[in-house]
């Protein structure tokens, strides 16, 4: 996908996405794509063993054969809650797959689930997702989810995924796992084997859309959905110091759009919503999220006021991959 092709979310978009971010306020807001690496490989997993009698027929039942859910249901007769609440527990802890097309589901092969043995283990394949941190001499894994990305038409590979890189993050204590968001139960990398297809590794690029916050002293990427701009996750995947070398040259993505292009971004969106032309303020970065304030005539203002219509409209402005997004305050004059 070339530059062109990018979208980027409508004032409207950017309004509801605004209410959804957590720990505001924040100085100044981008939106854009950036590009990560995708890869997708056969993990060896160890999950707790699923005690419970039910849990264990429902498993043993999938071993055999792909079922989906009205089929499993029937052979297992249990009511839909029940059976729904099951597939959720083996799910989380990835002894079964949710194959999606007509909610089909599959249990993972088990390499071994002696009775009495605390952990089962079983292959897997898993997408792990990677961001070009100039902070670091390799790709950084990132938890993102894994239908955000959008593929990119044409690509080349400027760097190589260390597996040394994945295996120290696989050997990492729990508590360092929770807080990267690493799968927990992944135990280490299989081996890729040219005679087993599904042990093959898989590498692409994608561009992920992004919504880079930043405070007085740091600054937050998000993720972002970009089929309906809303946010992929609550929590930052990425998030670091400005004082950082490699957080500046992130800040530099987003353009700072001279007084014409922030006129240019406010006539497309007062055209849209028939409101008549306006003397803009300067671009400011307040405590309250950045800003430029719109003086529009007192009888204008108060039929939005009559009509609920908003006064605090988003703007966004700037060229190539980001764009940087201010509120516009609509005032009486």
């Amino acid at each position: 996908m070339t530059d062109s092709a990018l979208g980027f979310p409508s004032h409207q978009d950017l309004a509801t996405l605004w209410e959804a971010v957590p720990g505001k306020p924040y100085l100044s807001v981008g939106v854009g794509w950036i590009p990560i690496h995708v890869v997708e490989l056969k993990c060896l997993w160890e999950a707790p063993n699923i005690t419970g009698p039910l849990s264990n027929a429902v498993l043993q039942c999938l071993s055999r054969s792909e079922l989906t859910f009205n089929e499993l249901q029937k052979r297992m007769s249990l009511p839909k809650p029940w059976l729904e609440a099951i597939l959720s527990s083996l799910a989380r802890t990835g002894l079964i797959t949710d194959l999606n097309a007509d909610r089909r589901f599959a249990a993972e092969q088990i390499i071994r689930a002696n009775p009495g043995v605390s952990a089962s283990t079983f292959y897997k394949r898993h997408l792990f997702h990677f961001f070009e941190w100039s902070g670091a001499n390799h790709p950084l894994y990132i938890n993102i989810p894994p239908q955000v990305g959008v593929a990119m038409q044409q690509w080349t590979l400027s760097k190589t995924i260390s597996m040394a890189y994945l295996e120290e993050l696989i050997q990492l204590p729990l508590e360092q796992k929770t807080a990267l968001k690493f799968p927990p139960h992944i135990k280490q990398l299989a081996l890729p084997n040219l005679q087993q297809l599904d042990s093959l590794v898989i590498h692409q690029m994608q561009w992920l859309a992004v919504l880079c916050l930043t405070t007085p002293d740091q600054f937050q990427l998000f993720s972002l959905n970009p089929q309906d701009w809303t946010l992929g996750e609550q929590s930052p995947f990425l998030q670091k110091p400005l004082s950082e070398p490699a957080a500046e040259k992130i800040i530099q993505l987003i353009p700072q759009p001279d007084r014409n292009a922030w006129v240019g971004a406010w006539e497309s969106v007062r055209r849209a919503l028939t409101l008549p032309p306006a003397a803009l303020g300067d671009y400011q970065e307040l405590a309250t999220g950045p800003q430029i304030n719109i003086k529009l005539p007192a009888s204008v203002v108060d039929r939005l006021h009559q009509q609920h219509q908003p006064t605090t409209l988003w703007l966004t402005a700037g060229s190539g991959r980001f764009r940087r997004a201010a509120q516009a305050k609509l005032t009486g004059s």
